[in-house]
């Protein structure tokens, strides 16, 4: 269910051995070395030091073939000093001083690439976990996994840098039970802030203008964000979200810059798209969940609309980014810290937070959790 992203090992060349340790030797050697204390009963005085014949030829001379041949250590170091500033050798010598290098096949550093090992979680973690609507993903947990699980991710160059004015990304994407499914077919209305990656995220009832209503929540979204005054709002080029966009502009009371792809050019709102596909998945996720505890239920379920708002919601309080942050923390300057609780929960709620004395009436009632307010 999860895939380790761990590189190719490094080679492990003649080259790359040997420029790690030209600091203090030219060669690599066997890991059998004699040095100067060692052969000096063969070497002492000169060509006359011998011993069986196999010093013939001078001490000189027996030195150097061994050291053509890799058996020679060098001379001995009384005082264990290292030879260079940047390699210390004392922990590959053997008892006798001789400086000993690892064999080929030995290499630390080779191994074998395998999916990365899930931890089991605690129950705590699978409550916080809940609560926070399955947000982040985690690979240990079964909704995550079957609504949300990618391949591992290809590396994609960086995006351009933004601007001095504030950008929202919009898009319409279209959520059904199955494929085919005309008739169980939801719209949904996705815009993303470019500076603080926050996402919102409504059903509405169509494309277009849509009666007002996606109009005014449009702009709710754009003063949510933290923006009062100029923005700029870049779609595709389809008529529908630029009738939108437009009435957007109309309404709001600061100037608001509209920018819109060539048709057919869906690459060029990359944004919006990506912030549709989280969006998705994270509904699916959602919705596994409550299923298995409320049994199926079809996107046209009047919850529905509930939890796609509340997906949007806890991508942007719980979703860390590549700083460490998370959108909320980049609109609001803080963490989230209000309560919360998994979605379709059964809880009990207030009515009214003022209450007459002496009624005898319940002040609590039974609902379901379906989210909250972003300022709450």
């Amino acid at each position: 269910m999860t895939y380790g992203t761990g590189g190719e090992p490094p080679s492990t060349t003649e080259g790359s051995v040997e420029a790690s340790s030209r600091a203090t030797v030219t060669s690599v050697r066997p890991s059998i070395a004699y040095n100067d204390e060692q052969l000096a009963p063969f070497v002492e005085g000169g060509a006359s030091g011998s011993r069986d014949g196999r010093a013939e030829g001078g001490g000189d001379g027996f030195r150097d073939r061994l050291a053509e041949s890799g058996l020679y250590g060098g001379p001995v170091q009384e005082d264990h000093q290292e030879v260079s500033d940047d390699h210390n050798h004392d922990q590959n010598r053997d008892e006798d001083g001789a400086i000993c290098f690892d064999q080929p096949g030995e290499a630390p550093h080779l191994r074998v690439n395998i999916p990365a090992d899930v931890p089991v979680p605690s129950a705590e973690m699978i409550r916080r976990h809940k609560a926070s609507g399955h947000c982040p993903y985690r690979p240990w947990c079964e909704h995550c996994v079957r609504g949300a699980a990618n391949h591992p991710a290809h590396r994609r160059r960086g995006e351009a840098p933004v601007g001095n004015l504030p950008e929202l990304h919009s898009d319409y994407g279209f959520f059904r039970d199955k494929k085919g499914d005309k008739e169980r077919t939801v719209t949904v209305l996705v815009t993303k802030d470019r500076k603080s990656k926050g996402v919102c995220a409504h059903v509405v009832p169509r494309k277009g203008i849509g009666g007002g209503y996606a109009v005014k929540q449009y702009v709710r979204d754009i003063k949510k964000f933290g923006y009062h005054h100029k923005v700029v709002i870049r779609t595709d080029g389809e008529y529908a979200i630029r009738d939108l966009v437009d009435k957007v502009a109309n309404l709001r009371a600061s100037d608001t810059v509209t920018e819109h792809t060539p048709p057919g050019d869906s690459k060029s709102n990359g944004a919006a798209e990506r912030a549709m596909r989280s969006i998705e998945k994270q509904c699916r996720v959602l919705k596994l969940e409550l299923e298995e505890q409320a049994g199926a239920f079809s996107v046209t379920h009047k919850v529905f609309p509930w939890l796609v708002a509340h997906a949007a919601d806890v991508l942007t309080k719980f979703q860390v980014h590549d700083d460490g942050l998370t959108s909320y923390e980049r609109i609001k300057g803080r963490a989230y810290s209000g309560t919360m609780l998994g979605f379709g929960q059964c809880i009990l709620y207030k009515i009214s937070p003022k209450v007459s004395g002496g009624e005898m009436g319940a002040r609590w009632e039974k609902g379901m959790w379906v989210g909250k307010r972003f300022a709450s």
